[in-house]
């Protein structure tokens, strides 16, 4: 009987005090994964208007400023038990995708040959750096 009683309290325990146990970073991710949409779309923003080297400038700029943030969103996530379900681990992925969805769209927008897309794959580079 004790050992029924006491798989009842872990169950009711982990259901509504542990969901971070169960449930992995999912809050974390979304923001994550929101924060990074947004600085890419500024991003993109800054190369729609001037697709050419200074575009690609601002475009740094803008990325260099919220660096810090996509960095400290990215490590809430490891800094939280991971959960015994998986769903977290799929947004996160998805947000990879989506990145590089927006990211190809943006390139599309510069000259095939030249030194803007040689910065924009650096940039691009320097961004999947920050938040792997």
């Amino acid at each position: 009987m004790k050992i029924v009683i006491a798989f009842l309290e872990t169950v009711f325990c982990l259901t509504f005090f542990g969901c971070g146990y169960i449930y992995g970073p999912v809050e974390e991710v979304k923001a994550f994964a929101n924060e990074k949409g947004n600085v890419i779309v500024q991003m993109g923003k800054k190369i729609e208007e001037n697709p050419t080297e200074a575009g690609v400038d601002e475009a740094r700029k803008i990325f260099e400023a919220r660096k810090d943030d996509l960095v400290a969103k990215r490590k809430a996530i490891s800094a939280k038990p991971h959960g015994l379900n998986g769903d977290w681990l799929t947004m996160f992925y998805q947000s990879k995708r989506d990145d590089n969805a927006l990211f190809n769209k943006i390139s599309e927008k510069l000259p095939p040959n030249g030194a803007a897309i040689k910065k924009f794959a650096a940039l691009r580079h320097d961004f999947d750096e920050a938040v792997k």
